[in-house]
C-alpha cells in the first residue's frame, strides 16, 4: 500500500493530492516507513507552501534522519514566511552538517530578527567557529 501513495507518477493519486485532507492523510501513513523508502514523497511536503505544519515537520524529519536528499529543500525553505518552517530548515541544515549552506544562512540571518535570527547565528557558529 505504500508504494501506491509515494508513486509521484499515478496521475490519478495526483489529482487526489490537491486535497490537503488527502495530503495530511497520506503524509500520516509515511511517517512510519524507512527514510529511503519514502524520501522522494516526504520531500514533494517540504516544499509545499500551502501545508506549513507538514513542510515544518518534513524538514525536522530530514534533520531527525539526516536524509541529504532533503538539502535543497532545507536551503529553500529558510526563505518561508512560517518562522516555524524557516526553523526547522535551519535544524535540518545543522543536523546534514553540509558548511556549503553558509552563504545561505548568511542571507536569511540578514532578512530575520528574533529566535529564527538566533538559531541561524548558532548554525552559523557551528559551521565557521
Amino acid at each position: 500500500a505504500i508504494g501506491v501513495l509515494v508513486d509521484l507518477k499515478d496521475r490519478d493519486l495526483a489529482k487526489a493530492r490537491k486535497s490537503v485532507e488527502i495530503r495530511a492523510g497520506i503524509l500520516r501513513a509515511l511517517w512510519s516507513q524507512p527514510p529511503s523508502r519514502v524520501a522522494p514523497a516526504l520531500l514533494a511536503y517540504a516544499a509545499d507552501a500551502s501545508m506549513p505544519h507538514a513542510r515544518a515537520r518534513v524538514l525536522a524529519w530530514i534533520a531527525q534522519h539526516k536524509v541529504s536528499e532533503g538539502y535543497d529543500a532545507a536551503v529553500d525553505a529558510l526563505r518561508a514566511k512560517e518562522s516555524a518552517v524557516a526553523r526547522a530548515a535551519v535544524a535540518a541544515l545543522s543536523a546534514l552538517d553540509r558548511p556549503e549552506c553558509v552563504p545561505a544562512l548568511v542571507k536569511a540571518r540578514q532578512k530575520t530578527k528574533g529566535l529564527l535570527a538566533e538559531e541561524i547565528e548558532i548554525a552559523l557558529f557551528r559551521f565557521t567557529g
